[in-house]
């Protein structure tokens, strides 16, 4: 009996042992690949764009439209929208020059404006510099009402203007226009003319999203290729598809649940084809007017202020992004898209940046070291330096694109765009580097799991099906 016990005891050390090796292998396999991820992340331009550049045109003023099933394309007026959109979903709502936004039901188009010489200009209402929306409307009719006033303290120079809006939402008084932007979710809407630009078919039948290299080249060039109409692509640099390292592996357990692997091996592609399919019916989508904020709480906000917006998971981002919609049926919402954020970027230059601010040095426009502006500090005006400085978003006009802001700067912004097997991509400049080595068309990854107070995320929305 003696002699059992002692060999039941050895087997359980040995036993032991052995899980204990194997519990040490898989921390340093992962230590292996977090180490080569983070050594790689300071390597731009992997896999070097093949071919296929995309020629940037300006546009101003032109009316939305649609692609139909036949990939023909009309213009939406005021006349012929019920013919081609869910007005169960959407308002259609004139921008200042007459161009029809598809406004969903639950958001209002903005009606903020300033006096210039005696004269109301909306600053939040063209689609060439920003339509906003903002999320709740008390009518739903996509024109909230009820005008209020609010002064900025500080001086125009510095970015402080008195401003007026219409808001019917909320008590008339001097701080609603505050209360509004740093309380309510805000997207802008990208317009897309051209949606074969933003994605391509493979030779399956699959969608892929077309994503561009726009970082210290001379052209937006296209990562993969296009070959009698056949899309290939990139085997890095691509949309929509997990990481297998990640996203799969169940050694990996803490950070992402059995159900949640599952889901979003299921969900990238299924939103993808939505969000394809939305773009194409209602010529173009939202895009978060800010970083997403309220990271480390309960509920994630898109407003302006909000200094909650890093120091998270890729995967705790993908929750938030998707979280809010809230409960409204007519939108879905999401991390941004390696493909949107292009689009993005494209719409820019079309309506006013030029190439060599989106690619080569985005420090006119964005929080970064060598950038000195003014920014509001909640109370006043304050000068930042040129010196390292993270951001409360949206809280300077010197950032601001189009109504977007922090598009260039303050935080990297992790996108959908799956790399390689390990990493998830993540767009922009951040604030502890030059606008010349980090601007807005720079496109770096990194691991999933990693939580970085460098790494932030980008909303999209887009209306649902």
């Amino acid at each position: 009996m003696k002699e059992n016990a002692k060999k039941v005891f050895v087997g359980i050390i040995v036993l032991a042992g052995i899980a204990v090796v194997f519990a040490c292998a898989v921390k340093l396999i992962q230590a292996q690949r977090d180490k080569a991820m983070v050594q790689s992340s300071e390597i731009s331009g992997v896999n070097a764009p093949k071919e296929n550049a995309i020629t940037i045109e300006a546009k101003t003023n032109v009316p939305t439209t649609v692609t139909l099933d036949d990939g023909s394309k009309v213009q939406i007026t005021e006349e012929n929208w019920r013919n081609y959109w869910d007005e169960t979903r959407v308002n259609a709502v004139k921008d200042t020059n007459g161009v029809i936004v598809p406004v969903p039901k639950g958001y209002s188009s903005s009606k903020i404006y300033k006096k210039v010489n005696d004269e109301n200009v909306y600053i939040e209402r063209t689609v060439d510099t920003g339509f906003v929306i903002y999320e709740d409307t008390a009518d739903q009719s996509g024109e909230p009402d009820g005008e209020i006033q609010y002064t900025y303290p500080g001086t125009e120079a510095q970015g402080a203007v008195i401003i007026w809006a219409t808001d019917a939402s909320s008590t008339v008084n001097s701080l609603v226009l505050k209360t509004a932007q740093t309380t309510r979710n805000q997207y802008v809407w990208v317009p897309v003319y051209n949606v074969d630009d933003m994605y391509g078919v493979d030779s399956t039948g699959k969608k892929w999203g077309k994503t561009y290299n726009m970082y210290n080249n001379s052209e937006p060039t296209l990562y993969g290729s296009v070959n009698n109409g056949i899309y290939q692509k990139d085997n890095n640099y691509r949309e929509p598809d997990v990481v297998t390292s990640y996203d799969n592996d169940k050694t990996l357990p803490t950070y992402i649940t059995e159900e949640e692997r599952n889901e979003i091996n299921k969900e990238l592609t299924s939103n993808y084809e939505k969000t394809i399919a939305s773009i194409k019916k209602y010529g173009g989508f939202y895009i978060g007017r800010y970083e997403t904020g309220n990271l480390g709480q309960g509920t994630a906000k898109v407003v302006k202020s909000n200094s909650d917006i890093h120091t998270k998971r890729w995967y705790t981002m993908y929750r938030k992004c998707k979280e809010l919609k809230g409960n409204n049926e007519n939108v879905i919402t999401s991390m941004i898209y390696g493909s949107q954020w292009d689009r993005t970027l494209m719409w820019i230059m079309e309506t006013g940046k030029t190439y060599n601010d989106i690619a080569k040095d985005s420090t006119s426009w964005g929080n970064y070291s060598n950038a000195s502006f003014y920014y509001f500090n909640g109370t006043s005006y304050s000068m930042k330096s040129t010196s390292s400085l993270r951001l409360s978003t949206g809280c300077a006009e010197y950032t601001n694109a189009n109504n977007i802001y922090d598009l260039s700067g303050n935080v990297w912004d992790w996108t959908l765009e799956a790399v390689g097997t390990y990493g998830r991509g993540y767009r922009g400049g951040r604030y502890n580097l030059g606008g010349y080595s980090n601007p807005a068309g720079y496109r770096n990854y990194n691991v999933p799991n990693h939580s970085l107070n460098l790494i932030g995320c980008r909303a999209a929305l887009y209306v649902d099906l």
